[in-house]
């Protein structure tokens, strides 16, 4: 596995034989502005582009940051440039390993949905979970 990005909030991986990317958002995030966790985004997003993913593994279980209404907006919007992106892959899997932290953990359910539209082919393609090894068995990570 390669680390493709590391910020004092985010560490990227990606293993090319799993074409998989994996995000861990760290502690560190409670103490993000709002400018701060867009760029963090736009980073992530970018890499996504490069990379080109067909599993995202993403580990919210220290992720702080309550993502606000119109920042759910905001992040809804790049994530919907980012599915009518031609050039990226449609058959994805997606494993979401929620923050304990309450606030954060309704907002990112929030985002999520806004950014999904409450798609069928996404919720049969990205699931919550409470634990990183129930995530990873799904995904066929193991």
């Amino acid at each position: 596995m390669e680390e493709i990005y590391n910020s004092s909030y985010q560490l990227l991986a990606y293993n090319s034989a799993k074409k998989a990317v994996y995000v861990t958002w760290k502690a560190a995030s409670r103490e993000m502005d709002e400018i701060t966790y867009q760029k963090e985004l736009l980073n992530y997003i970018t890499l996504l582009k490069q990379y080109k993913p067909l599993i995202y593994m993403n580990d919210l279980r220290e992720f702080f940051f309550t993502v606000t209404p119109d920042l759910q907006t905001w992040v809804s919007e790049k994530f919907q440039e980012l599915y009518t992106d031609s050039s990226m892959p449609k058959d994805t899997l997606s494993a979401i390993v929620m923050s304990q932290d309450f606030f954060a953990h309704v907002s990112v359910e929030q985002t999520i949905e806004e950014a999904s539209m409450g798609s069928a082919d996404t919720q049969e393609r990205l699931r919550y979970f409470d634990n990183v090894e129930d995530a990873k068995k799904w995904l066929g990570l193991h």
